[in-house]
């Protein structure tokens, strides 16, 4: 008998903090689950595990634009440098600090994370100027600068050499914390984006425009790099989205197409269309607040994270919700030592949730038959509602691979009619 076992996936919530990212064709989404990242393949409808782990839960990751080095970063600050096609750890490295975010540039040269660059492991150059933490970092399109984001208020713009003249310029106005900056694709216009719903738009300008809010530098060659010391940028546009006591929570922008996501501490999350700032759509992924989003490379995908829901949702933008990985709310990585909440346990992506946040007297007259699991009335079940928690012993799937059931401890069985009502005969059956 063989006994060559070895770690393949792992059971529990799919998502814990951190960041997400799609893969560079955007058919797996990498996802952190605890000290290990988890693999979704969207299109074949399975998930994996790396088997390398970190000594803590995992705070940032990142992903080389060929899609073949990963790197991920614990709270601590220990990152592992991770080959993404087999899973096996190259190198380690100690930061000594925690780490906010980490990004590869476009080129793959670079995996700036605001202080050491892996090549390999040699200290490249370190920055200064923001007065509190670095929430962000983005590259240029042509990778020759990068802009960061802080808690003071400021978001600054670095470049990844000396350059002769050239000064860090400092873009700022904000009221709070700036969460995100982006460049566009020309790289001509930055976006900055506040914890308090403020979005700036700062416009590339020539240094004898007296307009500009930056400050001049000299001028120097003709070379694109140098442009960028040549120039300065000034505040062109202020925009609001107007949510009373709602903070932003995450942000993330699609050069190529103009399109901005940003998700608010209430669940709602939002897609704008730059620079005009129009509402292409708005929507409620639960009441809970979204810790991450991310957007595919072809700019058709949405992934959201759920720190406390412990779940991702995946959704095509136009109005199709392509996948929602959500287990339950079972904190515990080997499943076992808590209970698992079956009420959240849904086909629709709806926060069944809800029902238990309000209160008892007249649920049954304000159930909504739109509710997973809920319906009432002739054409179904009568009356169908969730129940509390229970521990669950056993759990089987029919032949068909189309329904399951689930026994536990201490089950209250529901009140279902079980004789046939013509239109209501499916797939559906409930013990």
């Amino acid at each position: 008998m063989k006994a060559n076992y070895k770690f393949s996936n792992i059971c529990g919530t799919v998502y814990r903090q951190g960041n997400i990212l799609f893969t560079r064709d955007g058919n797996s989404l990498y996802s952190p689950v605890g000290n290990r990242v988890s693999v979704f393949d969207l299109v074949n409808n399975k998930s994996s595990t790396f088997a390398f782990e970190s000594r803590k839960n995992i705070a940032a990751i990142a992903l080389s634009p060929d899609g073949n080095v990963l790197i991920s970063v614990d709270e601590d600050g220990r990152a592992l440098l991770v080959n993404a096609r087999r899973g096996v750890v190259l190198h380690h490295i100690n930061f000594k600090k925690p780490v906010k975010d980490i990004q590869f540039s476009p080129d793959g040269q670079t995996p700036n994370h605001l202080l050491r660059e892996f090549a390999p492991f040699t200290l490249h150059r370190t920055y200064t100027g923001h007065h509190d933490d670095v929430l962000s970092i983005q590259w240029a399109p042509d990778s020759s600068c990068f802009i960061t984001t802080s808690r003071d208020m400021t978001a600054r713009l670095f470049t990844l050499n000396p350059l002769e003249g050239f000064r860090p310029k400092t873009f700022a106005g904000h009221r709070d914390a700036v969460l995100s900056a982006c460049f566009s694709a020309d790289g001509e216009t930055i976006y900055t984006v506040s914890k308090d719903g403020a979005v700036f738009t700062w416009k590339m300008k020539d240094d004898d425009d007296d307009n500009s809010d930056a400050e001049p530098v000299a001028s120097t060659s003709r070379d694109t790099i140098n442009r960028i010391a040549r120039t300065r940028r000034g505040v062109h546009k202020r925009n609001y989205f107007n949510q009373a006591g709602v903070k932003v929570v995450c942000t993330t922008f699609h050069a190529a197409s103009n399109l901005l996501v940003v998700g608010f501490s209430n669940g709602v999350f939002r897609l704008y269309e730059m620079p005009a700032f129009s509402n292409i759509h708005t929507l409620s992924v639960s009441h809970e607040k979204i810790s991450s989003v991310a957007i595919s490379p072809s700019g058709e995908w949405l992934a959201f994270g759920a720190r406390k829901l412990g779940q991702l949702l995946i959704w095509e933008w136009q109005g199709v919700m392509v996948k929602r990985f959500q287990i339950s709310e079972n904190l515990s990585l080997d499943g076992t030592q808590e209970f698992l909440d079956s009420g959240k346990v849904n086909d629709a992506g709806i926060n069944v949730d809800l029902i238990d946040d309000r209160d008892g007297s007249g649920l049954e007259d304000r159930l909504d038959t739109n509710l997973p699991g809920a319906s009432r009335g002739a054409g179904d079940m009568s009356i169908r509602k969730f129940r509390q928690e229970a521990r669950t012993k056993c759990v089987r799937f029919s032949p068909t691979g189309r329904a399951w059931a689930a026994a536990s401890i201490g089950w209250n069985p529901f009140s279902v009619h079980l004789r046939p009502i013509r239109g209501a005969m499916g797939s559906n059956t409930t013990t």
